[in-house]
């Protein structure tokens, strides 16, 4: 199984995210957000629409998402729903979304281990920007 990972910063709309992800075959997007709120108004209130505009099926796993994302250390709100994720992928090829372009900044490295701990032989691509 294969799974990507991606921040949607300076992707602008369902176009950048569509360019982003084609060349992968991506189907579904899992939001790992804590919080859908966003400067940028693609990505708060219109991301389920953006990602349904881009192709692609579209899951919220808040669980998963960073309860301190306005900062001090990652902790995830319910790590146990990395096995949502795990059930979500094993469905479709998925990509976890969050807004940070540095993975080795953002929540979403944190959950890629989970993952890799939970699934052997997965194969986790993070995509730049």
């Amino acid at each position: 199984m294969n799974l990507w990972t991606f921040g949607y910063a300076k992707l602008g709309d369902s176009g950048g995210l569509a360019r982003r992800l084609a060349p992968y075959g991506v189907e579904r997007v899992v939001d790992i957000r804590y919080r859908r709120a966003s400067w940028a108004p693609a990505w708060g209130r219109m991301t389920e629409a953006t990602v349904r505009a881009a192709g692609f099926d579209y899951a919220w796993l808040q669980g998963l998402g960073n309860v301190n994302y306005k900062g001090g250390p990652i902790q995830l709100a319910n790590p146990e729903d990395v096995q949502l994720l795990v059930h979500l992928a094993d469905q479709q090829r998925t990509a976890i979304m969050c807004a940070c372009l540095d993975v080795e900044k953002c929540h979403r490295l944190t959950v890629a281990d989970l993952l890799a701990r939970a699934v052997p032989g997965l194969v986790i691509e993070h995509i730049g920007a």
